[in-house]
């Protein structure tokens, strides 16, 4: 199946609107220059940052963007095998300083004209980790709650032994 340049660009706009609807990041860096050809409007109302602040990390000067931790990851995963998908949870500070758990999934593709781009998605991982900590945060209550009544019960049975 053919389809022209224009069929392609509809489609590519289609995906990234899906990504964003997702709630997702998505991006497209063009490899071996590490340009940064992509990004959802999504990644400055997540982090505070804009795209030339990523950029920036991509390059190595980090100083914005979790001091590059997030650029690091990125062209790290740019070395991998075409094709290969990588999944890595890490951490980065938003603009304001703020932690925020990001989980990266990313890929090599070839382009039609025989470069390589790294495309990937974004995740934020507040609501996920929100909730692990609300069910350690119940279980540990509901051990207390069961633990003072049996020790009682225990102590009873004792006391009658």
């Amino acid at each position: 199946m053919t389809r022209s340049t224009a069929g392609n660009d509809s489609i590519d706009a289609q995906f990234r609107t899906i990504a964003e609807l997702a709630g997702d990041i998505a991006f497209s860096i063009d490899l071996p220059a590490q340009r940064l050809r992509y990004l959802s409007p999504a990644f400055s109302a997540l982090l505070g940052h804009d795209a030339a602040a990523l950029q920036e990390a991509i390059a190595g000067n980090g100083r914005h963007v979790a001091r590059g931790a997030l650029g690091m990851h990125l062209v790290a995963s740019a070395e991998g095998a075409l094709g290969t998908r990588h999944v890595q949870d890490i951490d980065v500070r938003n603009a304001d300083g703020h932690p925020v758990g990001l989980q990266v999934i990313t890929t090599v593709l070839r382009n039609a004209d025989g470069s390589s781009s790294l495309v990937g998605l974004l995740r934020d991982l507040t609501a996920q980790r929100t909730h692990l900590a609300d069910q350690r945060r119940f279980a540990s209550m509901l051990n207390h709650e069961f633990r003072t009544p049996l020790a009682t019960i225990d102590g009873a049975v004792q006391g009658l032994q």
